[in-house]
């Protein structure tokens, strides 16, 4: 089986996430390219990945947390619309990895960081099932508890965190 994996963007300097244009424009290029043939055989996956920062704005790292908003929107969007064409859809937010991501952008891992093993076999338990999966029991709490909080309240927990946990000045 055909698979597919979407991650915009690009980390750069000093763990300032930018958003490239021409990545976008890239990225879905090369999903078209990757789909249409899905499509002609009836069968495919593809993966988008977001993050649990997709669900709700995440003040210092506000385009990244964008971004991923718009993979999960995306990821859950074409799950119907390529379901017809027997192409599995699913929109994964992994929360916290164990991968270089934190060092990138200068912030300290959680000791509840995922292993990338973790999250991948949790997104293909998932895959073909539903359209969205959130890694682990506290990334669910995280990703959920946005909706209902005051959007200042959230923005302020958001924004003390990201200050608590930046290990140097990015900026």
């Amino acid at each position: 089986m055909q698979r597919t994996i979407n991650r915009l963007g690009d980390q750069s300097y000093k763990g300032v996430y930018v958003m490239k244009l021409i990545d976008i424009i890239c990225a879905f290029a090369e999903l078209n390219k990757q789909a249409i043939p899905m499509m002609k055989r009836k069968k495919g996956a593809i993966i988008f990945v977001g993050s649990i920062v997709g669900y709700q704005p995440v003040p210092y790292i506000s385009t990244y947390s964008a971004t991923k908003a718009f993979n999960m929107f995306l990821g859950k969007s074409l799950w119907y619309e390529l379901r017809r064409h027997h192409i599995d859809v699913l929109a994964l937010a992994p929360g916290g990895t164990k991968t270089e991501f934190q060092q990138v952008i200068h912030q300290t891992a959680s000791s509840i960081a995922a292993s990338p093993q973790a999250v991948v076999g949790s997104a293909m338990k998932a895959l073909g099932k539903k359209p969205v999966v959130v890694h682990g029991a506290h990334n669910k709490i995280w990703a959920f508890a946005g909706r209902f909080l005051p959007v200042r309240m959230s923005l302020s927990l958001h924004g003390w965190f990201m200050r608590a946990t930046t290990t140097t000045d990015a900026g």
